[in-house]
């Protein structure tokens, strides 16, 4: 971004260029919501979380190098990973809503549906990346 002599115009440059990359972080987090519902819908806790970002593979030997190799999560992961923020829902808000529903009625459903939206919100909140 090359700036000019004029504040107002580097201001406005500034600003621009700030609604660009909120912009950006919220499509980001629309798209990562999406996949995170359509993955929980599915509901394979077994299949590779795409959408997510790679994770260590502490189980595989080292490389060479002692490096380590990275895998994608897996979507029973992703889903544990989206309690444990320490913002958003909890493990034991799921929990509860689990033995909830598991007793429940088809009201329970709802509720159901809007954890798994607020676990989606907040995974996408700390997953979105943005190249500034």
């Amino acid at each position: 971004m090359s700036y000019s002599t004029s504040p107002v115009l580097d201001a406005d440059r500034h600003q621009q260029a700030q609604d660009s990359y909120r912009e950006s972080t919220e499509k980001a987090e629309r798209l990562l919501v999406d996949e995170f519902l359509k993955a929980a819908r599915a509901g394979r806790m077994s299949t590779p979380a795409l959408f997510a970002p790679p994770t260590t593979d502490w189980l595989a030997p080292p490389k060479a190098d002692k490096s380590r190799y990275m895998r994608h999560q897996l979507v029973g992961e992703v889903l544990a990973d989206s309690l444990g923020y320490g913002v958003g829902p909890t493990l034991s808000e799921a929990m509860g809503l689990l033995c909830k529903v598991a007793y429940g009625t088809e009201s329970q459903k709802q509720a159901a549906q809007e954890l798994l939206q607020r676990m989606a919100l907040v995974f996408a909140q700390q997953n979105a990346v943005v190249d500034a």
